[in-house]
């Protein structure tokens, strides 16, 4: 019976503009070590989301799938409602989950500037 999470690595670039983050969204390379289906999420604190006006602190969210064990790269688009809103600097959470076909699962978590 497999009781092992799998590994899990998670890098994006710390400081992002926020125009970029807008128009392209953010990348991320993700690296898994066996087959795993990833949730990516991309998270303001509670402050910042009500100064904002955003209904949701999540202001970007992308599932994936690595068929084997390897690396991917997956693009976080922000939320319609996130998009328009946000304008100035922020910090964000990125956190990543990787879940094996036993269910095991294994979290990365990664806080990112946002800057004008």
């Amino acid at each position: 019976m497999d009781r092992q999470a799998p590994g899990l690595t998670l890098s994006a670039a710390r400081v992002q503009r926020v125009r970029t983050l807008r128009t392209r969204g953010l990348r991320a390379t993700v690296s898994c070590s066996e087959a795993c289906r990833l949730s990516a999420g991309m998270t303001l604190d509670a402050a910042t989301a009500r100064k904002l006006g955003l209904r949701s602190r999540r202001i970007a969210f992308k599932t994936a799938t690595l068929t084997r064990a390897g690396r991917r790269v997956v693009v976080l688009r922000l939320t319609a409602a996130a998009r328009a809103r946000l304008r100035r600097t922020a910090r964000a959470t990125l956190q990543v989950t990787a879940r094996d076909a036993a269910g095991n699962s294994r979290t990365r978590t990664l806080r990112v500037s946002l800057r004008r």
